[in-house]
Protein backbone atom coordinates (compact mmCIF):
# COMPACT_ATOMS: atom_id res chain seq x y z
CA UNK A 1 0.00 0.00 0.00
CA UNK A 2 2.93 1.95 0.47
CA UNK A 3 3.59 2.44 -3.08
CA UNK A 4 -0.28 3.54 -3.73
CA UNK A 5 0.35 5.96 -1.13
CA UNK A 6 2.98 7.91 -3.11
CA UNK A 7 1.04 7.74 -6.28
CA UNK A 8 -2.12 9.16 -4.64
CA UNK A 9 -0.50 11.88 -3.38
CA UNK A 10 1.53 12.70 -6.48
CA UNK A 11 -2.24 12.09 -8.37
CA UNK A 12 -3.66 14.43 -6.25
CA UNK A 13 -1.04 17.20 -6.49
CA UNK A 14 -0.75 16.44 -10.30
CA UNK A 15 -5.00 17.94 -10.35
CA UNK A 16 -4.07 20.69 -8.68
CA UNK A 17 -1.21 21.79 -10.78
CA UNK A 18 -3.20 20.98 -13.68
CA UNK A 19 -6.14 23.88 -12.43
CA UNK A 20 -8.96 21.31 -11.52
CA UNK A 21 -11.23 22.72 -9.24
CA UNK A 22 -10.96 21.56 -5.42
CA UNK A 23 -14.06 19.74 -5.35
CA UNK A 24 -13.16 17.90 -8.89
CA UNK A 25 -9.38 17.15 -7.02
CA UNK A 26 -11.45 15.52 -3.90
CA UNK A 27 -13.68 13.59 -6.12
CA UNK A 28 -10.92 12.08 -8.30
CA UNK A 29 -8.57 11.37 -5.08
CA UNK A 30 -10.89 9.67 -3.12
CA UNK A 31 -11.82 7.72 -6.03
CA UNK A 32 -8.41 6.84 -6.83
CA UNK A 33 -7.62 5.90 -2.93
CA UNK A 34 -11.05 3.89 -3.19
CA UNK A 35 -9.49 2.21 -6.26
CA UNK A 36 -5.91 1.57 -3.78
CA UNK A 37 -7.89 -0.04 -1.01
CA UNK A 38 -9.45 -2.23 -3.33
CA UNK A 39 -6.75 -3.29 -5.21
CA UNK A 40 -4.85 -4.13 -2.01
CA UNK A 41 -7.68 -6.38 -0.83
CA UNK A 42 -7.11 -8.12 -3.95
CA UNK A 43 -3.71 -8.61 -2.88
CA UNK A 44 -2.28 -6.11 -5.13
CA UNK A 45 0.33 -3.91 -3.97
CA UNK A 46 2.51 -2.44 -7.15
CA UNK A 47 1.15 -0.42 -9.60
CA UNK A 48 2.85 -2.87 -12.32
CA UNK A 49 0.62 -5.56 -10.86
CA UNK A 50 -2.57 -4.21 -11.77
CA UNK A 51 -4.46 -5.67 -15.31
CA UNK A 52 -7.40 -4.54 -16.95
CA UNK A 53 -9.30 -7.17 -15.83
CA UNK A 54 -8.27 -5.27 -12.48
CA UNK A 55 -9.69 -2.05 -13.26
CA UNK A 56 -13.17 -3.98 -14.81
CA UNK A 57 -13.99 -5.47 -11.74
CA UNK A 58 -13.69 -2.81 -9.84
CA UNK A 59 -15.64 -0.54 -11.92
CA UNK A 60 -18.24 -3.86 -11.53
CA UNK A 61 -17.76 -3.81 -8.13
CA UNK A 62 -19.26 -0.19 -7.98
CA UNK A 63 -21.91 -1.25 -10.54
CA UNK A 64 -23.73 -3.55 -8.13
CA UNK A 65 -22.86 -2.44 -4.67
CA UNK A 66 -25.22 -0.59 -2.68
CA UNK A 67 -24.88 3.01 -1.87
CA UNK A 68 -23.60 3.99 1.60
CA UNK A 69 -26.65 6.69 1.84
CA UNK A 70 -29.20 4.73 0.22
CA UNK A 71 -30.39 1.60 0.02
CA UNK A 72 -30.28 1.71 -3.82
CA UNK A 73 -27.09 0.65 -6.13
CA UNK A 74 -25.07 3.82 -7.24
CA UNK A 75 -26.90 6.13 -9.70
CA UNK A 76 -25.39 6.27 -13.36
CA UNK A 77 -24.33 10.17 -12.52
CA UNK A 78 -22.27 8.61 -9.75
CA UNK A 79 -20.86 5.66 -11.66
CA UNK A 80 -19.70 7.91 -14.32
CA UNK A 81 -17.87 10.04 -11.63
CA UNK A 82 -16.32 6.26 -10.83
CA UNK A 83 -14.87 6.13 -14.36
CA UNK A 84 -13.85 9.56 -15.41
CA UNK A 85 -11.51 9.13 -11.51
CA UNK A 86 -10.06 5.75 -12.89
CA UNK A 87 -9.42 7.30 -16.59
CA UNK A 88 -8.40 10.74 -15.15
CA UNK A 89 -5.49 8.07 -12.49
CA UNK A 90 -4.51 6.00 -15.50
CA UNK A 91 -3.55 9.01 -17.76
CA UNK A 92 -1.83 10.40 -14.63
CA UNK A 93 0.64 7.17 -14.90
CA UNK A 94 0.85 7.50 -18.56
CA UNK A 95 2.13 11.16 -18.26
CA UNK A 96 4.34 9.98 -15.38
CA UNK A 97 5.93 7.30 -17.86
CA UNK A 98 4.28 4.17 -16.40
CA UNK A 99 4.58 2.59 -19.66
CA UNK A 100 2.83 -0.93 -18.62
CA UNK A 101 -0.22 1.29 -17.06
CA UNK A 102 -3.29 0.41 -18.97
CA UNK A 103 -4.78 2.67 -21.46
CA UNK A 104 -7.98 4.83 -20.08
CA UNK A 105 -11.08 2.98 -20.35
CA UNK A 106 -13.15 5.74 -21.61
CA UNK A 107 -16.77 4.24 -20.20
CA UNK A 108 -19.82 5.82 -19.26
CA UNK A 109 -23.11 5.47 -18.93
Amino acid sequence: MQNFTAIYEQFTFWLDTLGYSKHTQQKHSRISNEFFCWLANQNRTHINQIEQHHITAFLDYQQTRKSKKEARTLSDTYLNDYFAGINKLLEFLHQMGANTTLAPTNQRF
